[in-house]
């Protein structure tokens, strides 16, 4: 849960770097999204679950953390990694 959380306040989490001028909080919230992240993937069976909707729902969970940073990075001005 605490994944979908963080990727829920990306919107206002961009928003407030923009009215506020302050590319750190995007920053600071793209560290906490990867370390979130890289939380779940490490603590989780991601493509090895009990059943097949399990496997799925984590798979998008991952996925939308990917694209969730790689669109911050680019809003940052650098570029996501293919892959690690």
């Amino acid at each position: 849960m605490r994944v979908a959380r963080q990727l829920a306040e990306f919107p206002d989490t961009v928003e407030r770097a923009c009215n506020e001028d302050e590319p750190s909080y995007l920053a600071a919230y793209l560290i906490d999204l990867a370390t979130v992240g890289n939380r779940l993937y490490n603590e989780l069976p991601v493509l090895v679950a009990a059943d097949a909707e399990l496997t799925v729902a984590r798979v998008r969970l991952v996925d939308a953390v990917c694209q969730v940073l790689r669109c911050g990075l680019s809003l940052l001005g650098m570029k996501a990694p293919e892959q690690m």
